[in-house]
């Protein structure tokens, strides 16, 4: 798996929390990475190859904000992935288009209108397809992680 932005920048703490995985959001724990990016630029499939099944709204109540439920796989395994705040690109979905890793999958989303000094970023989760709500750190499934963990 590669990530979705290309690098490998991990939002830590603002006035909104921390991008990490498993830290906490209140009562909740955030089961997911969140992964720096500024407004407008790409977002890449993450694995091998797959397909978005659908398209993901993080807010119930706030179009402005998008993203996807992808399936995909890497080697044997199969993963769901879910990628917020991004605008997908629509031909994919409504295709039912298979991808290939690195494959520009949509644009990155400005999440200051709705928290304001927040660092832009996606997020993103991602579980076994045998079971989808068991979420993993993304982080541990990332080519060149190695490369993440000296930076931190």
């Amino acid at each position: 798996m590669i990530s979705p932005t290309g690098r490998l920048d991990i939002r830590g703490q603002d006035r909104w929390g921390h991008g990490g995985y498993g830290r906490p959001r209140g009562t909740k724990v955030h089961h997911g990475v969140d992964f720096v990016i500024a407004p407008n630029n790409n977002i890449y499939f993450p694995f091998q190859y797959g397909f978005i099944e659908r398209i993901a709204k993080p807010y119930a109540q706030d179009d402005r904000y998008s993203g996807v439920l992808l399936n995909g796989r890497d080697g044997d395994t199969e993963y769901i992935a879910k990628i917020f705040y991004f605008q997908p690109e629509l031909d994919l979905i409504k295709h039912y288009v298979g991808v290939r890793q690195g494959y520009i999958i949509g644009e990155s989303q400005d999440l200051n209108e709705r928290y304001p000094g927040i660092t832009n970023h996606i997020h993103m989760q991602v579980a076994l397809a045998a079971t989808p709500r068991i979420w993993t750190n993304p982080i541990a499934l990332l080519e060149g992680k190695e490369a993440y963990e000296r930076l931190h």
